[in-house]
């Protein structure tokens, strides 16, 4: 099973909010983790244009930290329930 590496906090937030299948954690290093997914497409809603027209379509993880990073990727209203949930995968022991 391929799986993406990921060490953005937001980005890992974002593919758990659009249901990405978390592999495992790494945190090797106590500075940064790393968070792995199944590498697989998703449905995301991605911005059209600047006038809010939305689309749903698949994307694989790296179309959607693609999407992610350019701004165009429009988070679910729970985004910030994952935010939090990451923050504890973070800091748990």
């Amino acid at each position: 099973m391929k799986t993406k590496p990921v060490t953005d906090m937001y980005l890992t937030a974002a593919l758990m909010s659009y249901g990405a299948e978390l592999s495992r954690v790494e945190k090797d290093n106590p500075k940064r983790q790393v968070f792995y997914f199944v590498d697989a497409p998703i449905k995301v809603w991605k911005e059209v244009d600047s006038d809010t027209i939305t689309r749903m379509e698949f994307a694989d993880l790296d179309q959607v930290e693609l999407l992610f990073r350019s701004k165009k990727l429009v988070f679910l209203p729970d985004y910030h329930n994952f935010i939090r949930d990451t923050k504890s995968m973070i800091h748990q022991g």
